[in-house]
């Protein structure tokens, strides 16, 4: 990795920003286009129903089905105010998420 100067990083996170700012401008002036509408409907339609798209999904969630099940279980948990019953009843599920939450 290169070294950057102050000033040039300055000017990296700048630029970087005016690019959003800029791309956020455009999104606002066409999405409420027809064509645009139309376009993106298509396009979100193809992905859905491209089977490759529906693998990945279904890959990354049985990829990170433990964590997300600890998480849920975390948060439901901690809405009834029982986190350290939580955390003593499931020690392996705490073990997973306690990185994330700390």
């Amino acid at each position: 990795m290169e070294n950057y100067t102050d000033e040039q990083l300055n000017k990296l996170i700048e630029s970087h920003r005016r690019i959003l700012d800029n791309r956020k401008k455009y999104y606002q002036k066409v999405k409420d286009k027809e064509d645009f509408k139309v376009q993106n409907r298509a396009r979100s339609n193809e992905w859905y129903k491209n089977d490759d798209n529906k693998n990945k999904v279904k890959q990354r969630y049985e990829e990170n089905k433990p964590y997300l099940r600890a998480k849920s279980s975390y948060i439901y948990y901690k809405k009834s105010n029982r986190e350290e019953y939580f955390k003593e009843k499931f020690p392996e599920r705490w073990e997973l998420i306690k990185d994330d939450l700390l």
